[in-house]
């Protein structure tokens, strides 16, 4: 499986991830890189899609972590949403 860099998007030809090229090798099941902190980030991101935060009160008592992370969440979950999107329409 190929994926666009997510680190550069192919804007710096000294990426570590992907020399520029915006395209990084994912060998075998992309799952079986998924931590389990990562799952419970990308949970927390779509229980916030039905406006449900992850601690109680409101946005700014969300952890600067998860703030910070809730917008590279939201990118990569609209991503893959249109990748399967994508699929589906051709099969």
């Amino acid at each position: 499986m190929v994926i666009a860099c997510p680190t550069c998007a192919g804007k710096d030809s000294e990426c570590q991830d992907c020399g520029g090229t915006n395209r990084v090798e994912i060998p075998g099941c992309p799952r079986h890189r998924v931590k389990p902190e990562h799952e419970a980030a990308i949970h927390a991101a779509l229980q916030m899609e039905r406006g449900i935060l992850p601690a109680g009160g409101g946005w700014l008592d969300q952890s600067a972590t998860f703030v910070d992370a809730f917008a590279v969440l939201t990118n990569e979950i609209s991503h893959w949403r249109q990748v399967a999107a994508k699929h589906a329409t051709q099969e």
